[in-house]
């Protein structure tokens, strides 16, 4: 069908269409699925031209595919279909197939579609989707020279960026920087742009890691630093709330300025640090930074495990520890490593829940009583444990509870 015989057929049956389509959508927002990937494919097959009713189908077909008992193939023809279908020569198409790409756990086809658009970034706007993908596809190695092609071409495209978008591209290139660990342009920009950033919503951040890094080192390894110990699916984003609202600037999992998963020099540049990149190092940042006071958050273990298999089977599509490990092996480190430490040397998770609040326990036994708070939100604990460990006082706020609650 050629694009006028489209454009007519789309016109003379509109109203049928879009009665469709928003039945579809009605579907997908209840969770019927199965009914919506059917409408949504009768859609794209009468109208093959209209990207509205594809990304439907997409939607749909990838939460109806996790409810079948093996979703490996399934998963394989919605890839190719996302290539083929989703990701046109538009910096927006590919951008939207890198993120169903995301959703399929398709590193290799996300990490190319990624590559292309950046190499073809001629916006603001897709300098900035680019820069959140490149840690989830791309090696640590590799990403210096993405992080400076971009810087690049958001230089080319500076002098045409308008009012607002102008305090945006500064965000950008200060956020670039900092990935890129050029610590000295990123302080002198900051200083020089400060004005200029009053509406954004990293200047808190900004400021504080401009502040470590312009200062002396050993201030901040004197810092009274939190660091949430707790394994993941124990409260931890729970608790990087919390802390945030206590005006500690806190990480939880990935670097919020960088989205590089929390390495070490996270720790040094942030406040507090939480989830199971801290979990995986914790000994060595108690002498790293002797004033700093440690959370473990815990859980009962059978709540534990369930929620831990429900995390990982919507976001990595594997339900026993043989498709954990084969799924972690394809990401990029750190990430690969620190769950390979804290989750596969165990014959399954419970023993490796159970193995490390065991380290926990040891290490700290000899440790003054100031030093590790254990924290069960699930339990009812948080601002009272929280606020009289830290030595604050409590906010009038109600304790976050976030992601899986008791």
């Amino acid at each position: 069908m050629t694009d006028a015989m489209q454009k007519k057929t789309l016109a003379d049956e509109g109203p049928k269409a879009d009665a469709l389509g928003e039945q579809a959508r009605e579907f997908l927002d209840e969770g019927r699925f199965a009914e919506a990937e059917a409408l949504y494919l009768q859609l794209t097959q009468k109208f093959p031209g209209a990207r509205r009713y594809r990304m439907g189908y997409v939607r749909a077909a990838i939460e109806a595919c996790r409810t079948l008992p093996e979703t490996g193939r399934r998963r394989e023809e919605l890839t190719r279909y996302v290539v083929e279908k989703i990701a046109d020569e538009s910096g927006e198409g590919r951008l939207q197939a890198v993120r169903f790409l995301v959703a399929l756990c398709s590193p290799m086809e996300g990490k190319n579609l990624l590559l292309q658009t950046v190499a073809h970034a001629a916006s603001l706007k897709d300098l900035q989707a680019s820069f959140q993908f490149i840690p989830r596809f791309v090696e640590h190695g590799e990403r210096g020279a993405l992080w400076s092609n971009l810087l690049s071409r958001l230089a080319a495209i500076a002098p045409s960026i308008e009012a607002p978008d102008r305090d945006a591209a500064i965000e950008l290139k200060l956020r670039l920087l900092l990935a890129l660990e050029r610590f000295p342009d990123f302080i002198a920009l900051f200083d020089e742009s400060r004005a200029e950033l009053e509406n954004s919503t990293f200047l808190f951040l900004l400021q504080r890691v401009r502040d470590r890094l312009a200062g002396p080192r050993a201030e901040v390894f004197a810092e009274a630093k939190v660091f949430g110990i707790g394994l993941s699916r124990t409260g931890t984003t729970s608790l990087a709330k919390a802390l945030t609202l206590l005006g500690i600037d806190a990480a939880h999992w990935t670097n919020p300025l960088t989205q590089q998963v929390i390495s070490e020099i996270d720790m040094f540049m942030f406040g507090a640090c939480t989830d199971c990149c801290v979990s995986a190092d914790f000994e060595k940042l108690y002498y790293l930074y002797p004033n700093a006071r440690f959370i473990l958050t815990q859980r009962p273990i059978d709540d534990w495990v369930r929620a831990f298999w429900k995390h990982h089977e919507r976001t990595s599509w594997v339900r026993d520890m043989d498709g954990f490990r084969r799924a972690f092996s394809k990401r990029p480190f750190p990430e690969t490593a620190i769950e390979f430490a804290l989750y596969t040397q165990s014959a399954d998770v419970a023993q490796s829940y159970r193995c490390f609040e065991g380290r926990v326990q040891t290490f700290f036994a000899d440790k003054p009583g100031t030093k590790l708070l254990t924290l069960d939100v699930f339990a009812g604990q948080g601002w009272p444990e929280l606020c009289g460990f830290l030595e604050r006082p409590v906010p009038e706020l109600p304790f976050p509870v976030l992601n899986e609650s008791a």
